[in-house]
């Protein structure tokens, strides 16, 4: 069932909602893994849910299409006996377990590690929750706004006079990256040991993990870091500037006295250069608020485009500020082929992000849209798992695929 990757032969199963754990197991799918999403009709995914036409149905969902792709669909529901049977089968035929139900929930549906090493001894698994398994706080439910206030990211993110600011789902893919990692480690550690593993992901510590600089500068100075727009620490001019047209900006990051330099030239202001405001890293920091005001002034003369391409054709690491359909457009974007095209059956034709990888081996899987509900019961039960057609009418009297 797997088409040709890095990861082909691993078979991963997929208990996972929403963005953090569906996207960790699609990571694994772009790169060949056989991944099967298991879903009941009472209790599917939550994006399946987020429609622009609910009368669609749950197979319509451009938004669950975008993080499940290439994924093969069970439709059972564990909580029947039947249900658990066929899920305990396909675990022990399984590699790899990823699951982010709130702690608790896999001990009372009978699929917690203990029991399902039982079944596979050399089984990864891989539980992501808001706060981990264990700590006062485990059993707090959370979505990525949460995640992104118990991190502390949140408390880092807005203006000094605003409120923290969320990033949204990048939240959950950045908790969604650490758990494939985690997953493609344990799996190495099992080929060199033969032991499985069980991790305990929480997604508060990733995103702390993220902000760690943050943490660690409260530790050794006592002062907690404040929200400071899109200023950075000792780095000026390092900011997004307003220019020609509507809602149009370029991204200017200066790092180092000859970046300053070569700047100040591109702005026909040399002698900027020199200027005791702003001749060294640390002087252009204190006075980074006249100085911003000047490449402000100068930014607003330009359209973005040409700003952006003046600073980089002097070393100035520079760009505009990419919109989605200016993202979509961008030449260097179609040159990698970063977007691609995938026929879903009922959205019909896709476009979505491939993986941001490049193998020089060209073992990369081509791409397939998310599964309907269901889609692939009759081949993972017959011919994966070996049920026969009376079996598979047992469980369909008893509501096993609900």
């Amino acid at each position: 069932m797997a088409a040709p990757g890095l990861l082909t032969g691993i078979r991963v199963v997929d208990t996972s909602w929403a963005a953090a754990g569906p996207y960790a197991t699609e990571i694994m799918a772009l790169l060949g893994a056989e991944v099967i999403k298991v879903e009941t009709s009472g209790h599917p995914d939550l994006f399946r849910r987020i429609v622009d036409n609910p009368a669609a149905g749950l197979d319509a969902s451009t938004r669950f299409n975008a993080l499940n792709l290439g994924k093969l669909g069970l439709r059972v529901n564990l909580q029947k006996p039947g249900g658990l049977d066929i899920f305990r089968r396909l675990i022990a035929k399984s590699d790899a377990f990823v699951e982010n139900y709130r702690p608790g929930v896999v001990d009372r549906l009978g699929i917690s590690y203990s029991e399902l090493i039982k079944l596979k001894p050399d089984l990864v698994m891989v539980s992501i929750s808001a706060a981990g398994r264990g700590g006062p706080h485990s059993s707090h439910p959370g979505y990525a706004s949460i995640f992104n206030a118990m991190g502390g990211l949140g408390h880092l993110t807005g203006y000094r006079d605003g409120p923290p600011t969320e990033v949204r789902d990048s939240v959950d893919l950045r908790v969604a990256s650490v758990a494939a990692f985690a997953v493609v480690a344990a799996l190495l550690h099992r080929k060199r040991t033969g032991a499985g593993q069980w991790v305990d992901i929480s997604a508060r510590e990733a995103i702390a993990s993220f902000v760690g600089d943050a943490l660690i500068e409260f530790a050794l100075t006592g002062v907690s870091p404040m929200r400071d727009g899109n200023h950075a620490a000792l780095e000026a001019p390092y900011d997004v500037f307003r220019c020609q047209g509507e809602d149009s900006w370029v991204a200017i990051g200066v790092s180092s006295d000859e970046e300053w330099a070569r700047l100040s030239d591109a702005m026909c202001r040399p002698e900027l250069a020199t200027d005791s405001r702003f001749a060294d890293r640390v002087s252009r920091h204190e006075h980074r608020e006249e100085l911003d005001a000047l490449v402000a002034a100068w930014a607003a003369g330009m359209t973005a485009s040409d700003a952006a391409a003046l600073c980089r054709s002097r070393g100035v690491p520079a760009s505009e500020v990419l919109g989605g359909s200016d993202f979509l457009s961008d030449p260097h974007v179609a040159a990698r082929e970063v977007i691609q095209k995938v026929e879903h059956p009922l959205l019909g034709t896709q476009l979505v992000v491939r993986g941001p990888w490049r193998l020089g081996s060209g073992d990369e899987p081509s791409l397939e849209p998310s599964p309907m509900l269901g889609e692939d019961n009759e081949a993972v039960l017959t011919e994966l798992l070996g049920y026969s057609r009376d079996e598979i009418k047992g469980f369909q009297d008893a509501n096993v695929f609900e």
